[in-house]
């Protein structure tokens, strides 16, 4: 445990854990949590609580003195943000380490148990609590980590010691981009600048493909220059100390560089490409907004300059080609080249509203 920060882990007896309902509803009861257990959006706490004794029955009592690791989606970039900032209070007194899940996620990946072996969490002491529990002791610690703030200093030194780069030998130009994510939430488009970045020796990385959680830390702590378009992919930077390199975020939702902003500039030189105000985010498939919405930029030479000057990529900016990937990517997104002329008719009238 980190010594300097005890003080900040608050015990509960006979607290109810719930499982989460949605994203913002669920986890450890109303009454009884302190106001750091829930999710963090933008550096505030957010939990609706639509879960309460009255509409789910306590299924199960769990005996013992266990420590609370947090809301746990199955994925990496939120394991990163709302459940490891929670694991360094953990030591072997505790009788295990409890998560509230998703009730309807039942597959556990592999990542999971890695992130928790390496905060020295044994993978027999790790809890899934899919459903409703009574915890006879239950210690609440201070996360080290809050989404859309600076990490604690002393949170940086804890990942400094337990996540230390593996001998990975990096590309010294890396790009986090989301092109093969098309589906779930990207910038319509993008590819024009990944195929820009590449010609200028970047090289197009999916942390997926990473063999470990450490080689993951030596990529990003060892490469010279690092672009990212805004989403999870960077997440990997949350389990750095220190990056001594320079990071450039390519904007995809208009308040993107408040969620990662603080986090990047605490351990990198952090610029943002172009800018946010010609950002639309767009009703997706499913007629509402949502985290697999796409995003289309308004005026895209902004971010083309903006590479140019930080010496990322060379020539001159073609609206031709950019409008070229922007289609393809936008019929790829609607599965209806209709659709995705209709949608793109909408924002070339948003392009010359803005410009004129």
């Amino acid at each position: 445990m980190v010594q300097s920060v005890i003080s900040e882990v608050e015990n509960r007896k006979n607290i109810v854990v719930y499982p989460h309902v949605s994203t913002f509803s669920g986890g450890p009861e109303a009454a009884g949590r302190p106001w750091h257990a829930d999710k963090f959006v933008l550096g505030k706490p957010i939990n609706a609580f639509a879960v309460t004794n009255e509409n789910l029955k306590v299924e199960r009592k769990l005996e013992g003195h266990y420590l609370y690791g947090g809301p746990l989606k199955m994925h990496f970039g939120h394991f990163i943000i709302d459940a490891l900032p929670r694991l360094y209070a953990y030591d072997q007194s505790y009788d295990g380490v409890v998560f509230s899940c998703f009730q309807n996620e039942k597959f556990t990946p592999g990542f999971i148990f890695e992130f928790c072996e390496l905060a020295g969490v044994p993978k027999e002491k790790v809890f899934f609590l899919r459903t409703s529990h009574l915890v006879q002791s239950l210690d609440f610690p201070f996360p080290g980590l809050r989404a859309g703030m600076m990490p604690e200093s002393w949170y940086l030194k804890w990942l400094e010691k337990h996540f230390p780069p593996d001998s990975t030998i990096p590309e010294p130009f890396l790009f986090y981009g989301r092109t093969h994510l098309a589906n779930k939430g990207s910038l319509i488009g993008e590819g024009y600048f990944s195929k820009m970045l590449q010609d200028n020796g970047f090289v197009y990385t999916r942390p997926e493909d990473s063999p470990s959680i450490r080689s993951q830390v030596a990529m990003i702590t060892r490469a010279k220059k690092i672009v990212f378009t805004e989403g999870s992919a960077i997440h990997g930077i949350d389990l750095c100390g220190s990056v001594g390199n320079s990071i450039f975020m390519i904007p995809r939702r208009p308040r993107g560089d408040l969620i990662f902003g603080p986090s990047i500039s605490s351990r990198a030189s952090f610029f943002y490409l172009g800018h946010s105000a010609t950002i639309v985010r767009t009703v997706g498939r499913n007629g509402k907004n949502g985290p697999n919405s796409p995003s289309y930029c308004l005026n895209p030479d902004s971010i083309f300059s903006e590479m140019k000057a930080h010496d990322l990529v060379m020539g001159q900016f073609s609206l031709r080609d950019f409008l070229i990937f922007e289609r393809r990517e936008a019929e790829k997104y609607w599965e209806d080249t209709v659709v995705a002329e209709q949608e793109l008719q909408k924002i070339q009238t948003m392009r010359a509203e803005c410009f004129n």
